[in-house]
């Protein structure tokens, strides 16, 4: 349980660090995720392999490529009507939307930069592993399957709170800043 602790702290610290508003579209924003992720993940790496899990766990099964992609769907359908619905044009949830957008930082330059392009389809493979492999692992293995899933989805989304407003206000607050009101939005 004690790598599920480290990631944990390290996810939520890294993330609080990327998402600060001053950071957007620079390397500040980047370098924590790869970081952190890249460690992690080569933890998670080292990990499976000496469970004996890493070959399992990286070889494609069957219906793996089609239930990714139903499942690729009906994400970006929920992500879509849940955008929809719960952050129409011109509210505060659609302004915080926004400010995730932007804290990318430019959308050309992303699209022309094959160091931006890598970074982002290295995070998420990293993600999954730490996730998936590492955190999911030991969460199985302490506490069974059927307390592993819920337990780890509910961890993987506290860990991400930062993202959402919390981050400006209470580390700045214990960095020994104070935080505006309207880095919330």
């Amino acid at each position: 349980m004690k790598y599920v602790a480290l990631t944990c702290v390290l996810v939520t610290l890294a993330i609080g660090v990327a998402f600060q508003p001053e950071h957007a579209g620079t390397w500040y924003f980047w370098a924590p995720l790869v970081l952190v992720y890249g460690a992690l993940s080569l933890v998670a790496l080292f990990r499976m392999q000496q469970v004996g899990s890493l070959a399992e766990k990286l070889m494609p099964r069957r219906g793996d490529v089609a239930l990714g992609a139903v499942i690729a769907g009906l994400l970006i359908l929920g992500t879509w009507i849940g955008r929809s619905t719960l952050a129409p044009v011109g509210t505060p949830s659609h302004g915080w939307l926004l400010r995730l957008y932007l804290q990318v930082g430019n959308p050309e330059t992303l699209q022309r930069s094959v160091k931006y392009t890598a970074l982002l389809l290295l995070i998420p493979i990293c993600e999954e592993l730490v996730w998936r492999g590492l955190v999911l692992g030991e969460l199985k293995h302490a506490l069974g399957p059927r307390k592993a899933w819920p337990l780890g989805a509910l961890l993987y989304a506290l860990c991400h709170i930062p993202t959402v407003f919390f981050w400006p206000l209470w580390a700045r607050a214990w960095c020994g800043r104070s935080a505006p009101i309207s880095s919330v939005a």
